[in-house]
């Protein structure tokens, strides 16, 4: 069976799913579309499995962020705003629709890096 483009897991989301199973020890769950993770402080990331870039789901953090991170907020969601049904219970239970959530694409890997330590440290 063919698989379509769409379906089929990007470079960047292979490096991003490295850099976090690194930083956190191992994936908290997958399915096809979102890879979930959780820091030793708590904190909940997933990573879009299928987009031409860096895609990362966040806990809300974004006034904490220095200005030059900032600028990579693609959207936040508030409570109860649908989003991506695969980022659920499962995945990223700190993210799913029932709570606030925040969507970013890093330009590089070196800024999602830069993202995930400065989270890490909240």
């Amino acid at each position: 069976m063919k698989t379509t483009k769409s379906r089929t897991e990007s470079r960047h989301a292979a490096q991003s799913k490295r850099l976090l199973a690194a930083r956190c020890g191992g994936v908290l769950h997958q399915n096809h579309y979102i890879a979930g993770y959780q820091l030793p402080s708590g904190r909940q990331l997933a990573v879009e499995r299928c987009g031409q870039g860096f895609y990362l789901w966040s806990e809300p953090c974004r006034n904490s962020m220095p200005p030059d991170l900032r600028r990579f907020l693609r959207r936040a969601y508030a409570a109860g705003e649908p989003r991506n049904a695969d980022l659920n219970g499962r995945t990223a239970p700190r993210l799913k629709a029932d709570r606030s959530a925040e969507y970013w694409l890093f330009d590089t890997l070196g800024d999602l890096e830069r993202f995930v330590d400065v989270y890490a440290t909240l």
